[in-house]
């Protein structure tokens, strides 16, 4: 009887630890099938930009799901706990307007944020979740926003150069500068010319022109087709970058007549007419002159030739 007994006992155990081992690999399996619907958390990555600058903030759509349908697609982006941006039922929303999540870029598995020029609020702890049916995927991301670089031009001492031009003759100023930071697109910046007391009052025959040089160098010209004693005088040169202008060349033009022959509308005789109208007089002269004499000659043969 004890022997069967025993036997008995050892059977219950045996069962028991059979139960308890088909517990634990349904528990395995459990977790493990689940595993498809439960989040799977990436590592947090760090970004940093200055403010002003447009910021991508990656979320891709993992390979096993893709290609992607739209209808079962879900993402959501939050920041410090506060929903940004939304991609459902075929719907983007985003709650600022200097956001963007494409609803073409998300066909392609791109779920990515794009925040355009950035400021010190936008930094922060943001969350990109994607559904994609039964499927999640978590993404997170901390968010750092510096100053921007002082938006400047390098070398704001003024430069001051004498030019002396000849009279009637054509001239060109030039301006060079460099400006930071660096890529500077030209529609960014703005150069203007004055003349004396700040005033644009130089002949509309002036031409302006700005174009880029080596180096981040820019040259800003003020083109002047003839030179008149009028255009003489101070001229500056104005740079405008990002709303902050800066005065960055002086020019003292002078006007002088050319050392050997001077344009015929400015260079007068001493009767204060012009010279080329001195010469006419002076050769219709000579011709009446020699008509003179021509007449005396003939006139006092006549007499001769009759005593």
């Amino acid at each position: 009887m004890a022997a069967a007994g025993a036997n008995k006992e050892h059977a219950v155990l045996k069962m028991s630890s059979a139960v308890r081992l088909a517990v634990i690999l349904w528990l395995t399996v459990g977790l493990v099938g689940a595993g498809a619907a439960l989040a799977t958390v990436s590592m947090q990555q760090q970004f940093t930009a200055r403010s002003g600058d447009d910021v991508h903030l990656p979320c891709l759509v993992s390979e096993d799901m893709r290609p992607v349908n739209m209808n079962l697609l879900t993402v959501h982006w939050s920041k410090d706990g506060n929903i940004k941006a939304t991609f459902e039922n075929g719907i983007s929303t985003v709650a600022l307007q200097r956001m963007q999540l494409r609803a073409d870029e998300l066909e392609r598995g791109n779920a990515s944020l794009v925040i355009g020029q950035v400021t010190h609020a936008d930094a922060g702890l943001y969350v990109c979740t994607v559904t994609y049916g039964k499927k999640t995927m978590t993404t997170r991301m901390s968010l750092t926003v510096k100053a921007a670089d002082p938006p400047s031009v390098v070398d704001t001492s003024l430069q001051v150069d004498e030019v002396i031009g000849q009279n009637g003759y054509g001239l060109v100023l030039w301006c060079l500068f460099r400006v930071t930071p660096q890529p500077v697109h030209q529609k960014e910046l703005t150069t203007r010319w004055i003349k004396k007391n700040g005033k644009k009052d130089y002949s509309p025959t002036f031409h302006e022109h700005l174009q880029p040089e080596t180096d981040g160098m820019w040259n800003a010209t003020l083109v002047i087709d003839q030179l008149m004693p009028a255009d003489a005088g101070s001229y500056h040169c104005l740079v405008t970058y990002q709303n902050k202008e800066n005065e960055m060349c002086k020019i003292i033009l002078k006007v002088e007549d050319p050392p050997n022959e001077a344009s015929p509308r400015h260079l007068a005789s001493p009767t204060g007419e012009p010279k080329q109208w001195t010469q006419r007089y002076m050769e219709v002269g000579m011709v009446v002159g020699i008509l003179a004499t021509a007449c005396g000659v003939a006139l006092i043969i006549a007499v001769c030739y009759r005593g």
